[in-house]
């Protein structure tokens, strides 16, 4: 299952969804302003997303469409059931007609398959342990890249250091392109709407907005500003 922004958007408690995405049983990708949404803790899947999603028998993408992110829907084979929930009935069935489309809101929709189609039990267990065997083997290159010395500062020793340092209840703004692409699957938001990023049109310079308006709406919050390059010079222009 992969999620995307849409999941959260109109979420009275996130936790409602969190819970339902539990239940379900399903490895999931989380992606967007979804990130976060299962808590730090939780044992979604970070990495090596493409080969998941080609192993897949049946896909559910939740409010996210088969755009770039996806390779225009490459990344789903094609002998797999594909079911798109999305408010969107164009973003739904955009590149890649899907099997099912579910027109709504991509939260409901996963919290209504919890109720009526309870947890996958075992049926799943092997392919969901060989899935989370990759994402450890991926996490010990990530520490091999980050204790790599060099001239100048690690980048991903950098964010292993920022995600280490940052509280509990921090939120983190991430703005600039492959910047952002590392920050993704290095840093863990401390749960939902604790991540914000230029989105799927990547409009550098958002940051330092984005930053003043999470200390506004969460004035409690810690709040993390992490900029590429691109950032910081369409900042300076």
């Amino acid at each position: 299952m992969m999620e995307g922004s849409q999941t959260l958007a109109l979420a009275p408690d996130p936790s409602l969804i969190a819970d339902a995405v539990s239940r379900l049983g399903m490895p999931v990708y989380l992606s967007g302003m979804a990130r976060g949404l299962l808590g730090r803790d939780h044992r979604c899947m970070h990495h090596q997303r493409r080969q998941g999603l080609r192993e897949a028998d049946c896909v559910l993408l939740a409010g996210m469409p088969c755009d770039f992110r996806l390779d225009y829907g490459r990344h789903v084979r094609r002998s797999s059931t594909l079911i798109a929930a999305n408010r969107s009935g164009r973003d739904a069935r955009l590149n890649r007609r899907p099997d099912i489309a579910a027109i709504g809101d991509a939260g409901d929709a996963l919290m209504r398959l919890a109720v009526r189609c309870g947890g996958a039990g075992a049926r799943l267990d092997d392919w969901i342990a060989g899935l989370r065997a990759r994402d450890g083997a991926r996490e010990a290159e990530i520490d091999r890249q980050a204790n790599a010395a060099g001239e100048h500062v690690n980048p991903i020793a950098l964010l292993r250091a920022v995600d280490r340092a940052a509280a509990d209840n921090a939120v983190f703004v991430a703005d600039g392109g492959d910047f952002v692409a590392t920050a993704s699957y290095i840093v863990h938001p401390r749960g939902p709407r604790g991540w914000l990023d230029p989105g799927v049109f990547g409009t550098l310079g958002v940051g330092a907005g984005f930053a003043l308006g999470a200390a506004l709406c969460r004035s409690d919050a810690e709040v993390w500003v992490l900029f590429g390059d691109g950032a910081c010079g369409s900042l300076s222009m």
